[in-house]
């Protein structure tokens, strides 16, 4: 495993952190998002976690070209730990995560890191967020809530936090391989008392694709969910969240198949008023003969 070698003596005051496992498609874009911030005063470490395209080698281009980029290449272990070696080798005060093939506006950092550093008492700044790739929309996330945020993940994984507030946890859970590990450490870091900002702007742009792997079967979806719980059994423990606030009962609302039955459910409401004028008008000529 290769250490970042900081080619900038200043020391930053913000991290952002970008774990990326072949994509090579879009890594480019990920980072020049990110060099073309207004505010200049960061760092950005990228993590090759052992790709077998070509991003390790656009990786190393950009940085060469940029004091403030930096790389780690390592052996694939997944999104979790790379995005803990890296923060654990970062110098920001703050941390920013970002996925490989998603952006942020230029904006971005100027707007959250003034709202931090003027609101001390505030643990999270995040965004609003827009889809883009296969489906172009903004996103709409309900307001942070703490009892709601255990009953679904209602933030995403790139939201400014202090990094000393992540040295006081464990970290991103290595062992959740197959998704949700934005959700498994906002439960880790988050407390009920905390404070998160979300500010009104869509800088955040998250890239939507064909395949998710937080979404491949019911069945693994299902078993993920067993796993937070097992991992957070403390919490669960002391709140009996609300079941309508669920992760599966909103993607019923957003089914589908709900949404077809919902509309054919007046059609065939009033087929079966039909059906029943029927029956009585038949019956009631048999009563009169």
């Amino acid at each position: 495993m290769s250490k970042p070698v900081s080619k900038n003596n200043k020391k930053p005051l913000v991290s952002v952190i970008v774990p990326c496992f072949n994509q090579g498609r879009f890594i480019l874009e990920t980072l020049e998002s990110v060099s073309k911030q207004t505010f200049s005063n960061f760092e950005c470490i990228v993590v090759n976690d052992g790709s077998t395209d070509d991003s390790l080698v656009k990786m190393k281009g950009f940085c060469e070209d940029d004091p403030r980029f930096y790389y780690i290449d390592k052996f694939n272990e997944g999104v979790s730990v790379a995005r803990n070696t890296a923060i654990r080798q970062s110098r920001g005060k703050y941390i920013l995560p970002l996925d490989a093939d998603d952006k942020i506006a230029e904006t971005y950092l100027e707007k959250t890191v003034g709202y931090i550093e003027q609101h001390p008492e505030v643990k999270v700044v995040c965004t609003n967020t827009r889809l883009f790739g296969a489906k172009n929309t903004n996103y709409e996330l309900p307001e942070y809530d703490y009892r709601r945020m255990i009953c679904r993940n209602v933030l995403v994984c790139t939201a400014l936090f202090r990094k000393r507030d992540f040295d006081k946890t464990m970290g991103y859970n290595p062992k959740m391989v197959k998704g949700l590990e934005d959700w498994d450490f906002w439960l880790s870091f988050l407390k009920e008392e905390d404070i998160v900002h979300r500010i009104d702007e869509y800088l955040f742009f998250y890239r939507m694709k064909y395949e998710s792997r937080n979404r491949n079967s019911f069945k693994a979806y299902a078993r993920i969910r067993q796993q937070i719980w097992e991992n957070h059994k403390d919490i669960y423990a002391n709140y009996f969240f609300n079941p309508v606030e669920s992760d599966e009962y909103q993607t019923l609302l957003n089914s589908k198949e709900y949404k077809i039955g919902k509309m054919l459910s007046p059609i065939l409401n009033m087929r079966w008023c039909y059906y029943l004028i029927g029956f009585i008008k038949r019956n009631g000529r048999k009563a009169n003969n």
